[in-house]
């Protein structure tokens, strides 16, 4: 009489290929996860800029920002400077304690303090500086004339090898890089300077700092 197979515990192949099939959707949905994050601020970047003036237009107080917009699409880069602080005032209204925006010399300035952009003693970018560099690139994307992001340091020395030019130019390259790279800001139309401790700011006292400053429209 003829035995029965016994049974064993090794995996058959179709086992072996469907836990293969598991293991690489996995490993697939992990890498798509790692990609995302990879190129989550470029796409928020971009979402905020298609959406920022619709976004202003239709929240209350916003009216006036819309009406300066027109403007620009009928006179190009034809506002004023008062407008353009305006506009930033209007703006920026929620975050105004911690940005000084002001007219100097007929150009607007939004200055900002180094230690509410920047890591600690750093020159990387601070994640809670993403909020206020994305709403001023909207800004200066919306009204399309040149600005200028200028990098100021404090006059306490710097540990060697650095220096207090590194530091602003380093800041001023970091406020710069994001606002064409992760903007799509042309680089032509913005400027970049750093000035180590040689300048203060309006109020005559030497602090660390980026100002983004709105340059006057060349009239012919």
């Amino acid at each position: 009489m003829p035995r029965r197979p016994q049974k064993t515990d090794e995996p058959k192949e179709d086992d072996f290929i469907v836990l293969f099939t598991a293991l690489s959707m996995i490993l697939l949905a992990f890498f798509i996860m790692l990609n995302s994050m990879a190129t989550i601020d470029s796409a928020r970047s971009r979402t905020v800029i298609s959406s920022l003036v619709g976004t202003f237009g239709s929240m209350p107080g916003f009216e006036k920002q819309r009406t300066i917009i027109e403007l620009d699409h009928e006179r190009p880069g034809g506002q004023t400077q008062g407008e353009i602080e305006r506009t930033l005032r209007q703006i920026l209204n929620g975050e105004l304690e911690e940005l000084d925006i002001y007219t100097q010399d007929g150009r607007v300035v939004v200055s900002v303090g180094s230690a509410l952009i920047f890591e600690r003693g750093g020159t990387e970018l601070s994640p809670k500086s993403f909020r206020t560099l994305d709403t001023l690139a909207g800004i200066i994307k919306s009204i399309g004339i040149p600005v200028r992001v200028e990098g100021h340091a404090d006059p306490a020395p710097a540990k060697p090898p650095k220096s207090n030019w590194y530091y602003s130019t380093a800041r001023a390259a970091a406020v710069h890089r994001y606002l064409v790279s992760g903007h799509q800001i042309p680089a032509g139309s913005v400027e970049l300077a750093g000035y180590a401790d040689f300048r203060a700011d309006r109020h005559g006292n030497k602090v660390a700092r980026v100002e983004i400053i709105f340059l006057p429209e060349a009239r012919p």
